[in-house]
């Protein structure tokens, strides 16, 4: 893999990749990309406050390694289909944050799909919304999609903004199931049709 994203030989770059917007491009991890973002996995960085709030952040030696994973598998493939499950959200050139999916009922078509936008100078401009519609457009594409969904918490109105934006529906509210400095929240489940 290339400084641009170029397959190297041997390393066929997966269709339709990349995914190109008006200002943003989904597309694989490389060195100079994961460089870019390194700095933000840490568990005092500002999108944590946002993204599993709940849960602690990577510690370095964690954050380390999941780096140098991204450098090594710059697809991230999934192991049963091949297609890729994490992939960077890059805007102007630079790296920003990622877009993922797994599988939480495989056999059913069921993917849980994510975004995290590392770079808060680059919140409120809209390009979270467009990565997360280029990422749930091409999955809820393909033909083994059964449901596409994303779980977050009530605090986080900004995902909820951009999900809705993205023809995702509130489905499920589980009442003060997530404590967050202290406080009880809802956490909320939304989906989006598929096919």
């Amino acid at each position: 893999m290339d400084a641009d994203g170029n397959a190297a030989a041997g390393e066929p770059r997966p269709d339709p990749f990349p995914l190109r917007g008006a200002s943003v491009t989904i597309d694989a991890w490389t060195p100079e990309r994961v460089d870019r973002i390194r700095p933000w996995l840490r568990p005092d960085a500002e999108w944590k406050t946002w993204d599993a709030p709940d849960l602690p952040g990577p510690a370095d030696s964690e954050a380390d390694r999941f780096a140098a994973g991204l450098v090594d598998h710059p697809w991230q493939p999934d192991p049963l289909t091949g297609r890729p499950q994490r992939l960077c959200v890059v805007a102007a050139s630079a790296a920003i944050g990622l877009v993922s999916w797994h599988w939480e009922d495989e056999p059913s078509g069921w993917r849980r799909i994510g975004i995290v936008l590392y770079d808060p100078t680059r919140w409120g401009r809209g390009l979270g919304t467009e990565a997360f519609r280029l990422w749930s457009d091409w999955l809820a594409a393909l033909p083994d999609t059964g449901r596409l969904d994303l779980a977050t918490w009530s605090g986080n109105v900004r995902m909820i903004r951009v999900a809705h934006r993205c023809g995702f529906t509130d489905e499920t509210r589980l009442g003060g199931t997530r404590i967050v400095r202290g406080e009880r929240y809802d956490g909320v489940i939304l989906a989006r049709p598929v096919g």
